[in-house]
Order: structure tokens, then C-alpha cells, then sequence
């Protein structure tokens, strides 16, 4: 199968991993700052980078009043959920 960027599925015989909310979609609006998804990491291939940055120039360009915060989320999203989706259930502090 070919994506339209170009790019294969993998066909192996051993596990494809795909990590949960992995993407660039699933960032935080704070009162001065968007916390943006991250995913490269060292030894990893630089396209990788190139793609965080250019993720945060799309953010920067959307919210120019904020500063664009980004976090490695890898080891968030092996657990299930991105930075967005761990904001959302906040307890309610009981007296």
C-alpha cells in the first residue's frame, strides 16, 4: 500500500507499532502558550525534526500572540494519549 505522500506501509512479518495520538493536531491553547507535540528524539532520522519545526512554525503562525512550548510526547503517547487528551478529565477539588 502507498500513502499519497509517497510513503509504504510496512509489510513484515514482525510487529508495526503506531503510537496513539501521535500528531501535530493534538496540542494545549494556554493563556500564553500552546504546548505542541514533539517527536524527535537523538539518533532518530532528522526528517523527524524538520517536522516538529515545521509544526511549530504552522502553530506560531496561528497563535502569534503565544509561545509555542514543545514537549517530546513519545512516551505519552505509548500510554495512550496525547497532550490534549490528558487535559481534559480534571478532578473537581471536594472541601
Amino acid at each position: 500500500m502507498t500513502f499519497q505522500d509517497g510513503s509504504s506501509f510496512p509489510l513484515t512479518n514482525e510487529p508495526v507499532w503506531f503510537l496513539a495520538a501521535t500528531s501535530y493536531q493534538n496540542f494545549v491553547i494556554a493563556n500564553d502558550v500552546v504546548v505542541a507535540q514533539q517527536y524527535w528524539e537523538p539518533g532518530m532520522d532528522p526528517e523527524i525534526s524538520q517536522r516538529d519545526e515545521h509544526a511549530q512554525q504552522i502553530l506560531q503562525n496561528v497563535f502569534p500572540n503565544r509561545t509555542i512550548v514543545g514537549i517530546n510526547s513519545i512516551d505519552q503517547n505509548l500510554q495512550g494519549g496525547g497532550l490534549h487528551c490528558i487535559t481534559q478529565q480534571e478532578p473537581v477539588d471536594l472541601p
